[in-house]
């Protein structure tokens, strides 16, 4: 019937899926000019930031104690599986456009662009975040002068809005597009050196503090405020919470990905700087965090400016000057990363404590969250952004004038300037404390997306796979009735297949062995989902008997479903870099990622319907239309 026909060209072009030729992938409108070190400069000035200077101490003190450099692991370990992803797809597609690119090219155009609209939230939020940030921490340093003469002078007393208009923060927004419009080559010089200028600070942080170190901080007895005492005062659930805080820690490298059009060898570089970019940022956070409470008891710990304050303790006061100045560097160069609870207030935090530190004045902290959330920068959002914008503009999903190259410096000009101008006009008049949480489910959306294109394009046939004999039957394929048996939860897909389910990942792929891999990766997926819903609002009752029960139930089956695709012929095109443990790295990251994006507050995700809403119209009304493919 005409309805049928009509839904199903519908849903031909939501799938409709970007070809990149190998030709292609090597061909650019973009100047190539970044090397390996230009890269792991980037990752490392996008993800190690400020919030080393603020998350450690909220950490310590309520999560995890001394034990905070063991959340920093498992943070690490959390963000390696997604970084691991994203380093195949920058050896695969090094295209502009990160996640967005990835998704589009293996998952379909409709989630290609929800999550490249939503990449672009995430950046604006983020620019304009962290340049209120930046000027609040450069407002304190004069005694607040210049923030009590634009209030005294412009006050915008409405709600949702900032309690004057900020033109500091327009003005280094717009310092940093001006650069950016330059050339990439000269904004990854200056990242190059804002991020020297912050490791040579936490440096002498970790140097400083292993001097003062006293070991008995990590085997203090416990007490009102201070848990069990010890290594891990908390337990080892707490320290397991602090290590979902700080998970955002490391978030950042994505933007290696986004610049990735723009790498001299990017099949190598890409995937070698953003493992690189990982473990630095690793050590860094585990070194000043294991130096800051062995500097200072944990329960002593000041939530919004730890390092100064731990200095203070130890007599060395002056030593809170350089931490300024590491901190103003992180802040234009790197993240600074904003609170897991209701709202943000970060900023706040940084011009309270300073302010303290600095100046001598004092200020109630009771209203001030700082356990950490997500990060975002200046210079590192602000570089991805316009290349998300571009990316998408160049294959018909937003206005194609947005993909306009400048002929002098071949940046994405157009892109960039009116990136810059919203960004600036955002931190200009808006409060952002209650639009911060959104930048997380962009992130989070986007790492899922990639870990299901790395599964999916990993098992998909290649060019190289069609040159195979399909003629050829497995003599594995005699297996097929143990299957039944083993796993009914499939038996409905084994009639059809002559050489899938559990036979051997040498087979050569068949017509159906994809579909299968699709089949049990979305139930997979549905299984995850629920588990986490069961996880995040179970409460108690997932300690009783029928909640472990269920709770076992399901990850056995995603155990069996992860087996019968690990069992698939996989794609056997040569690539500088693959993920290793397919489908096992993939399937996990996704589940920490879908638990992380439940445990976020419900009014976050009204108001990314409310942009999503948005994103419709756009693509409907425009995108659908104009589209390249």
């Amino acid at each position: 019937t005409d309805p049928i026909r009509m839904l199903g060209r519908l849903f031909q072009r939501f799938s409709r899926k970007k070809i990149i030729e190998e030709t292609d992938a090597d061909t650019s409108d973009l100047q190539r000019c970044l090397s390996t070190f230009n890269l792991v400069a980037v990752g490392v000035g996008s993800t190690l930031g400020a919030g080393v200077y603020v998350l450690t101490g909220s950490v310590a003190r309520n999560d995890a104690g001394p034990a905070i450099i063991l959340s920093f692991t498992v943070a690490a370990f959390a963000s390696m599986l997604a970084g691991l992803c994203y380093a195949e797809f920058g050896a695969r597609v090094p295209k502009a456009g990160s996640a967005y690119i990835y998704s589009y090219v293996t998952v379909g155009e409709l989630w290609g662009f929800v999550i490249g609209w939503n990449l672009v939230l995430e950046y604006i939020i983020g620019v304009s975040s962290v340049a209120r940030a930046w000027s609040s921490n450069l407002d304190s340093l004069t005694g607040g002068v210049i923030a009590n003469a634009s209030r005294a002078a412009m006050p915008m007393n409405v709600p949702g809005f900032a309690s004057y208009p900020d033109f500091l923060a327009v003005g280094l927004i717009m310092l940093v597009t001006l650069l950016l419009s330059i050339g990439m080559k000269v904004s990854s010089i200056l990242m190059t050196v804002l991020t020297a200028v912050n490791i040579v600070v936490l440096i002498f942080c970790a140097v400083a503090g292993f001097i003062k170190a006293d070991p008995t901080n990590w085997k203090l007895p416990g007490g009102p405020g201070r848990g069990n005492g010890g290594f891990m005062p908390y337990g080892f659930s707490k320290m397991m919470e602090g290590a979902a805080s700080c998970f955002y820690a490391f978030v950042g490298f994505d933007t290696i990905a986004c610049v990735g059009e723009e790498a001299k060898n990017p099949s190598k570089s890409i995937p070698r700087s953003i493992i690189i970019t990982l473990v630095i940022c690793l050590v860094a956070y585990v070194v000043v965090s294991a130096a800051l409470t062995l500097m200072q008891p944990y329960y002593e710990l000041d939530v919004g400016a730890p390092l100064p304050n731990a200095f203070i303790h130890v007599d060395m006061g002056w030593a809170s000057k350089p931490v300024a100045v590491g901190s103003m560097c992180a802040l234009v160069a790197s993240p600074i990363i904003t609170t897991r609870h209701l709202v943000c207030f970060s900023y706040i935090a940084c011009y309270n404590s300073y302010n303290q530190l600095l100046v001598g004045k004092t200020r109630d902290n009771d209203n001030i969250n700082t356990t950490l959330l997500h990060e975002c920068s200046v210079l590192g959002a602000a570089v991805g952004m316009p290349r998300i914008v571009f990316s998408m503009a160049r294959d018909g999903l937003i206005f194609r004038v947005l993909a306009t190259v400048s002929n002098k410096n071949r940046t994405p000009v157009v892109a960039t300037i009116l990136s810059g101008i919203f960004s600036a006009f955002m931190a200009l008049i808006f409060d952002l404390n209650d639009l911060v949480n959104m930048m997380s489910i962009g992130t989070l959306m986007a790492y899922t997306l990639v870990a299901c294109s790395v599964l999916l394009l990993r098992f998909r046939p290649d060019a190289v796979d069609e040159t195979i004999n399909e003629g050829n039957i497995c003599p594995q394929s005699r297996v097929h009735a143990c299957i039944r048996v083993c796993i009914p939860v499939v038996e409905y897909t084994l009639p059809s297949f002559e050489c899938a389910c559990l036979l051997s990942s040498t087979c050569p792929h068949t017509k159906n062995s994809h579909k299968l891999t699709c089949n049990h990766f979305l139930i997979s997926v549905v299984i995850m989902t629920l588990l986490s819903v069961l996880l995040v609002w179970g409460g108690e009752n997932i300690m009783r008997w029928w909640g472990i029960l269920l709770i076992s139930v399901m990850v056995v089956l995603i155990l069996l479903l992860g087996g019968v695709i690990a069992r698939q012929p996989q794609s056997r095109r040569a690539l500088l870099f693959k993920t290793p443990l397919v489908p096992s790295i993939p399937l996990l990251s996704i589940f920490i990622n879908i638990y992380l994006m439940l445990k976020l507050p419900g009014a976050t995700w009204i108001r990314f319907g409310v942009w999503m809403v948005v994103g419709g119209l756009m693509y409907f009304g425009y995108g659908m239309r104009h589209s390249s493919e």
